[in-house]
């Protein structure tokens, strides 16, 4: 909201490379790419997604990074970002109220699958451009982000089950499938099968929210 102050990181953090939670990556005006990262983005090309539409530029820029290397935060803050109401992305409330309802879960696995085709394209073209090595590395990418977003819709599965007892026992297969193993690995991680556990066990029933 608008007057908002968000803290700075507390430590140094380095992603490293097909990190395979997307939403870690949170992209921002204050970034620093190697010019060889920009020669990967065409300024002319709109790439569609379903939650940011057309896909931006910061974002399309830590993505291809990603894939190609190493991104890292600083935790040291370099610029004030004001929040007032005509901002892009903070001055619009993009987040839906509830991010455990049907229509939230559709429109993030949607998101994904877009970012995960977009890669794939990107992998084409690395191949057109003869650059073999960054065609696999946006292949890996385009995978871990495809293992990504079969959890994602793991949950949103999970949260139209009928009932708390269809609900737990499916949530007790996720758990043996590894659907919550460790989010860099394509999971939903242990906090996330706590959440997804109080959620299904809670008196608002995930098929009717």
């Amino acid at each position: 909201p608008e007057g908002t102050t968000l803290p700075p990181r507390r430590r140094y953090l380095r992603i490293p490379q097909h990190r395979k939670d997307p939403w870690l990556k949170s992209p921002g005006m204050a970034m620093v790419v190697r010019r060889d990262i920009l020669s990967w983005i065409d300024p002319d090309r709109v790439v569609r997604t379903n939650l940011v539409d057309p896909m931006m530029h910061d974002l399309m820029s830590l993505s291809v990074a990603s894939a190609l290397g190493t991104i890292i935060y600083l935790p040291e803050p370099l610029a004030d970002y004001r929040i007032h109401g005509d901002n892009l992305v903070f001055g619009r409330d993009l987040a839906p109220d509830d991010p455990t309802s049907p229509a939230a879960l559709d429109s993030f696995v949607e998101a994904v699958v877009d970012w995960t085709r977009w890669m794939g394209e990107m992998s084409d073209a690395a191949v057109e451009r003869g650059d073999e090595s960054a065609a696999a590395d946006f292949a890996d990418e385009q995978l871990a982000l495809a293992e990504f977003a079969e959890s994602l819709d793991f949950r949103r599965r999970l949260y139209l089950r009928p009932s708390r007892v269809s609900a737990a026992a499916m949530l007790l297969a996720g758990l043996a499938h590894r659907r919550y193993r460790p989010r860099d690995r394509g999971g939903l991680g242990l906090r996330g099968a706590v959440r997804d556990a109080v959620t299904v066990s809670s008196s608002r029933s995930p098929a009717t929210s």
